[in-house]
Formats: C-alpha cells, structure tokens, sequence
C-alpha cells in the first residue's frame, strides 16, 4: 500500500491532556456564570440592583439619564423618600451596574442635593451633580466648589475660596418636584476627605437674589 492509502491512526489524547482540557472548560464556565450573574441584559436591569444595593424598594422612575462616550451611562432615580444617581456600564450587549449615589429625602428639607466624581487612572476625571428642589421660591441653583485655603487664627477655622463653580442649566420639572441632573470634566481631582474640598449649593429667586446655601456632605468618590 502507499502512503496515499494507508490511514492515519489518531492517537486519543493523554490523561493529562484530557484533564487539562476539562479544567480550562471549567474555568471558562465559572468565569461567564460569575460574568452574567452581575452583568443584565439592559440598562434598566443593572439600575434595579443597584436600589436593591442602597435599600429603595419603593417604586421610583427615571427623571433624566445621560451617557459617556465610554459606555457609561448615569440614570437619576426618583421616588417619594429616596434619590438615586446610579451609574452603569457597558460591557459588550450586556450591562452592569457599577456604582450609585442615594439620597434621603425622607426628612421633608427644601433642598437635597449629592454629588459623585469619578477619576480614572490615565483619564479624563468627571464630576456629576443631582438634586431635588423642594422649595417654590428657587429659579435656580448653582453649586460651588470650596477648597481650603489657610487658617484663621481669630475665627479659629480654615477660609475657603472659591475653587470653580458649577452652573445647574436646567431645573427638571417632573411630578410637581424639581430635579437636576449635570455632568461636568475636572481638571484636577478633588480630595475626598471632606475638609480640603466642599461643595456649596447656592439658590436663588427671580431676581437672581441669593436665598439660602446647603452644604453638599453626600458625596462619592469613585476611581
């Protein structure tokens, strides 16, 4: 017989290989049930976990939503006594819930506002900023950025300077509420320790009066 005749004899793999093999499967299945059991099929989906995360069971609906050129998207969350800025990624067609922002609203104040900023290794940082307006009289808000700048030995505290101000465009009228909903690049990271950098909400009337102040201590800093 020649060579073009003979057939050629497949060897079965080793015991060693074949284990091998199994495992690598193994692996690759854990790997995509860990995978799926956090990432959901759509953003809403991810945007649930999250409420489930901070404790808002109560029903709650989107009052605005804005996105990234990264996938990202940051959804503002409302219901009766809870706020929510929740943010969720893309990955591929699914999404996944990856950080979130809640405020209590529990307590009937006029104002409530929160904040998160994000600064990525080797990227451009970003600032969100939300809120709810419960006071009638207010036209508009805009929220400042306090840093600390030296000691007063006669009032015995830090002076702080205006480091950057951060306009509010629109109050969102949704429900009888009012709500916002910004997103703003940082050039530099705030410190988050709560005493370097604060953040000031200003609000004022009609005529551009300004009415009150609310110091914003709800805030996240992501990387």
């Amino acid at each position: 017989e020649t060579g073009a005749d003979m057939k050629k004899i497949k060897r079965k793999p080793s015991r060693l290989h074949r284990a091998l093999r199994a495992a690598a499967v193994m692996l690759c299945a854990a790997v995509l049930y860990l995978f799926l059991a956090d990432a959901k099929l759509t953003p809403m989906m991810a945007v649930h976990m999250l409420e489930e995360f901070h404790g808002i069971y109560e029903e709650t609906h989107v009052v605005a939503s804005c996105g990234t050129q990264a996938g990202r998207r940051y959804y503002l969350m409302a219901g009766e006594n809870a706020l929510l800025c929740a943010e969720v990624d893309r990955h591929g067609l699914l999404w996944q819930d990856t950080n979130g922002t809640m405020l209590d609203c529990s307590d009937g104040k006029p104002f409530q506002a929160g904040g998160c900023s994000r600064w990525p290794h080797g990227g451009q940082g970003t600032l969100e900023l939300f809120g709810r307006i419960d006071d009638s009289s207010v036209a508009r808000v805009e929220i400042c950025q306090m840093r600390r700048d030296k000691w007063d030995g006669e009032m015995q505290d830090y002076v702080y300077q205006t480091r950057c101000v951060y306009p509010v465009d629109e109050l969102i009228e949704d429900g009888g509420r009012r709500y916002f909903l910004g997103t703003y690049r940082l050039d530099e990271k705030p410190r988050s320790d709560g005493e370097y950098d604060r953040f000031v909400l200003s609000a004022y009337d009609t005529a551009g009066e300004r009415t009150a102040e609310y110091e914003i201590t709800n805030f996240s800093y992501w990387t």
